[in-house]
């Protein structure tokens, strides 16, 4: 039953097969995510949507495009107002706000905005 009102939710134990975060993974974060600028840049450019197996959703490819040379274009403006924009993009193309519409792509799109986060805000 669910807690009440005041009262602490018991955590699943750690011993659970179906826990996410299990031991039993045998990649590490970095190899799962990428790690550092050298992960950003080949996943930065528009090209790496395409996995290699060259089937990039075209409409993917052509937000990510757009996004790309305005990141390219408001890279020059200051930190702040960089990452106010670059909030605003990511909660634009979240997938749980575009689940009515095109969560596949805006998933796409969000993990390329992901991918150019330290490229675009690196001061």
């Amino acid at each position: 039953s669910p807690p009440r009102w005041g009262q602490k939710a018991q955590r699943p134990s750690a011993q659970s097969a179906s826990s996410p975060t299990s031991s039993s993974s045998s990649s590490t974060y970095s190899e799962r995510h990428g790690s550092g600028a050298g992960a950003s840049d080949a996943a930065g450019s528009p090209e790496a949507l395409q996995g290699g197996g060259g089937n990039a959703d075209p409409v993917v490819v052509e937000f990510v495009e757009k996004l790309n040379a305005e990141l390219e274009q408001s890279r020059s403006k200051d930190l702040e107002w960089r990452k106010q924009h670059f909030k605003t993009l990511m909660l634009t193309w979240h997938p749980d706000k575009n689940r009515e519409q095109s969560p596949e792509q805006a998933s796409a799109v969000f993990r390329y905005l992901i991918a150019r986060r330290g490229w675009y805000l690196e001061a």
